[in-house]
C-alpha cells in the first residue's frame, strides 16, 4: 500500500494497519484483515521504544478481537504485559497496563476464561507498582474489568484494596479516582460507601456523580432501565 509506506512513523503505520484490519472485519473478509495484522506485527517487533511497542500491540490485539481470533488476541496481549514488566518508569507502565486491561475487554462474551488469563498478569503487574497513585488506578481498572466479567467478589476485593491505598495517602490527586469508585460502590449496592467517596469528588464533579449514583440505583430497581442505557450506549457506538 503506497499511503502505508508514506507513514514514517512505525506506530502511526501499526495504527493505521489495525484501523484497516477492523475495516476488513466490517465487510466480512478475515482473510484480509489476518495479512493486515501480519504486517502490523512484523513492524511493532522493529519499534525500539517499549511503551509504542506495548501500546502498538494493543492496538493490534483488539483488531485480532473485532476479526474473531480471540486465540491471537490473548496471545498479543500477553506480549504486551511482557514487554509492560521491562517498562522502568511507572507512569508510563501505568499507561500501558490500562490500555491493555481496556483491550482486554474484547475478551468477554464466550472467551471469559481469555480475558481471566490476561487480567490475573495484569494484576500481578499492578501489585508490583510502588507510586500509590498509579497503583491504585491499575487496580481501579482491572477491579471495573473483573465487574463486567461478573467476578463480583474479586471486583470487590480489588475494590477494598484501591479505597485502602486512598486512605493511607493525603495526595489530592486522587480525587480524580474518587469519582470512579463512587460508581463501582454504587454497583455493588453499597450506598454508604459510594457517597463518601462522591463527597471527596471535585466540587464541579460532584453532582455528576451523584446524579450517576441516583442512575445507578433506579436502575437496580427498575432493570429495565439498565436495558435502556445499555441500548442507547450500543447505538452511540455504531
Amino acid at each position: 500500500m503506497k499511503l502505508v509506506s508514506s507513514i514514517k512513523e512505525k506506530d502511526s503505520t501499526v495504527s493505521f494497519l489495525s484501523a484497516i484490519a477492523q475495516a476488513y472485519s466490517k465487510l466480512g473478509d478475515s482473510q484480509k484483515g489476518q495479512q493486515t495484522l501480519s504486517q502490523a506485527l512484523k513492524i511493532t517487533n522493529s519499534i525500539e521504544n517499549e511503551y509504542s511497542k506495548a501500546s502498538s500491540l494493543s492496538l493490534i490485539a483488539q483488531a485480532y478481537g473485532k476479526l474473531g481470533d480471540s486465540q491471537k488476541e490473548k496471545q498479543v496481549l500477553l506480549q504486551a504485559l511482557k514487554i509492560a514488566r521491562s517498562i522502568e518508569r511507572e507512569d508510563i507502565k501505568v499507561g500501558v497496563l490500562s490500555t491493555i486491561v481496556q483491550a482486554s475487554s474484547n475478551l468477554g462474551g464466550s472467551q471469559k476464561g481469555r480475558q481471566r488469563q490476561v487480567l490475573s498478569q495484569a494484576l500481578e503487574l499492578a501489585n508490583s507498582i510502588e507510586n500509590k497513585y498509579g497503583k491504585a488506578i491499575s487496580l481501579s481498572e482491572i477491579a471495573q474489568s473483573y465487574f463486567d466479567l461478573g467476578d463480583r467478589d474479586q471486583a470487590k476485593t480489588l475494590l477494598d484494596d484501591v479505597v485502602r491505598v486512598i486512605d493511607a495517602s493525603s495526595n489530592q490527586s486522587f480525587s480524580l479516582l474518587d469519582s470512579k469508585m463512587a460508581l463501582l460502590y454504587a454497583e455493588f449496592g453499597n450506598w454508604g460507601e459510594a457517597l463518601h467517596l462522591a463527597q471527596r469528588c471535585y466540587h464541579e464533579d460532584k453532582i455528576a456523580v451523584f446524579v450517576r449514583i441516583l442512575q445507578v440505583h433506579a436502575e437496580q430497581q427498575q432493570p429495565e432501565f439498565k436495558a435502556l442505557r445499555d441500548w442507547q450506549e450500543e447505538e452511540e457506538e455504531e
